[in-house]
């Protein structure tokens, strides 16, 4: 077992309630804010405070018996973990102010803006002793825990994604907010290099961005990266080829109508919680961890340096 530190009273910290605070009550915030309230008594969490600029956030969280704070510099003292669900230009900030504090962190994707800002982050939290938890949440899903693709003899990784939000305005965009989870499967499953990057297609349209890449492997692989904003529908899929061999991961979106649970009725956020609060207890390494989401945004980088001049 990889630990962080260890306590003398390490049992007694394994037992005792977690205090959690939710930093960011946009769309992605409130979903980890429903399952945290949900799973308080299961995983002993104790939901410790809401952040957030907008004050109108304040009526939620008095709902709920929450205390509510508009800046993460006013968090009480007593506070042991904390999920950043801010908006990804905000994340160095507000990442570094909870880990100077030494407050473990689940961070929503991408960690931050660029590979150095993220760089920067994962030194912080190991200087600090602090879990590092990213928020790739296709790892947590059923799929992706129940079969493994046979990446021995050279194979193709079609992958789609699609968003009907209208805030990713450029292609760069695009790579960090929507490929970049393709890119930490790929990181995950392919202990090769990339050769080369190409794009394919970038098309751009009032509110819609949408744009293809492909990606050679050292080792023969291929990959196709599919991606659009402002789409009619959601989609969220990837086919792994190899031979004669087809794997289909069906990743739905992070709604909470359309995550899918496991055969314990455990959805992707909530399994993706299960782990976070673990990790803080056990002082353990997750498997999502900073160093794993270094791997994906080196691929997003190169894949942004590709880019033709004016995309």
């Amino acid at each position: 077992m990889n630990m962080l530190q260890i306590a003398p009273s390490a049992a007694a910290a394994r037992s005792a309630p977690v205090s959690l605070a939710l930093i960011g009550m946009g769309r992605q915030g409130a979903r980890h804010l429903l399952r945290a309230d949900r799973m308080r008594e299961e995983v002993n969490l104790n939901l410790a405070a809401i952040v957030d600029p907008d004050p109108r956030c304040a009526e939620q969280a008095a709902r709920l018996g929450i205390p509510f704070f508009e800046d993460v510099d006013a968090l009480p003292p007593h506070i042991d973990a904390a999920i950043v669900a801010t908006p990804t230009r905000t994340h160095l900030d507000v990442g570094r102010r909870l880990l100077e504090r030494g407050i473990d962190l689940l961070i929503e994707k991408p960690v931050a803006s660029g590979l150095a800002q993220t760089q920067a982050l994962v030194q912080l939290a190991e200087q600090r002793q602090c879990i590092f938890q990213v928020g790739y949440l296709e790892r947590y899903h059923r799929s992706f825990r129940a079969s493994k693709p046979d990446f021995s003899s050279p194979a193709s990784v079609v992958s789609h994604r699609t968003t009907r939000g209208t805030d990713i305005g450029a292609v760069e965009e695009l790579v960090l907010e929507l490929m970049i989870h393709d890119l930490d499967m790929l990181a995950t499953w392919l202990d090769c290099a990339p050769a080369t990057f190409a794009w394919t297609r970038i098309e751009r349209a009032p509110h819609c961005v949408s744009a293809e890449l492909e990606i050679q492997f050292s080792a023969g692989h291929r990959a196709r990266l599919i991606a659009q904003s402002g789409a009619h529908e959601v989609i969220r899929h990837t086919q792994v080829t190899a031979g004669s061999h087809v794997w289909d991961f069906d990743w739905g979106s992070s709604g909470a109508s359309s995550l899918q649970s496991d055969e314990y009725g455990i959805d992707p956020i909530s399994a993706q919680l299960r782990a976070f609060v673990n990790a803080v207890r056990t002082r353990t390494h997750p498997s999502v961890n900073g160093h794993a989401a270094l791997k994906a945004m080196q691929l997003a980088e190169r894949a942004i340096r590709a880019l033709p001049a004016r995309a």
